[in-house]
């Protein structure tokens, strides 16, 4: 009865592998773009960070290492911040003294990557995770079509 409790692909490691890779875009590295991948049986993605060079190691949300074991789906997000947060309209002096804060405009930020990459659906990008291999992703992310 207690083992009912225990869910497929929960607890233990046996069906991951460490990834690790690099993305660039046109030959150049991509730093601080967020790689994810989507198991195409289901289940939780992995993600990862780039640093840099453009290179990232997965980890799963609880932060175990690596991606299960199997054919991915695979998206990248790159944005870059173009402006700090400004006041945006009246006079902060007056609206701090009558008791209101200052309005906020959000930050401007630009995609450093064609947002094809984003979505699952239309990076064009897939990884196969295997057992026991060297699990390296090259993302070689193109700007053309």
């Amino acid at each position: 009865m207690a083992l009912l409790v225990l869910l497929p692909g929960c607890g233990g490691d046996a069906d991951m592998a460490p990834v690790t890779g690099m993305v660039t875009l046109d030959g150049e590295p991509v730093p601080n773009a967020v790689v994810t991948f989507m198991p195409s049986k289901g289940g939780l993605p992995s993600t990862g960070q780039t640093d840099p060079d453009g290179g990232f190691r997965l980890k799963m949300p609880k932060g175990d290492d690596g991606a299960p074991i199997g054919r991915h789906l695979v998206s990248v997000i790159a944005r870059q911040t173009q402006d700090a947060p400004t006041p945006q309209g009246g006079n902060e002096e007056m609206a701090s003294l009558q008791g209101y804060g200052p309005r906020y405009r959000k930050p401007k930020s630009r995609s450093l990557v064609p947002t094809r990459y984003s979505k699952f659906e239309t990076s064009g990008l897939e990884f196969e995770v295997k057992a026991g291999a060297e699990n390296n992703a090259e993302l070689a992310l193109t700007s053309g079509r």
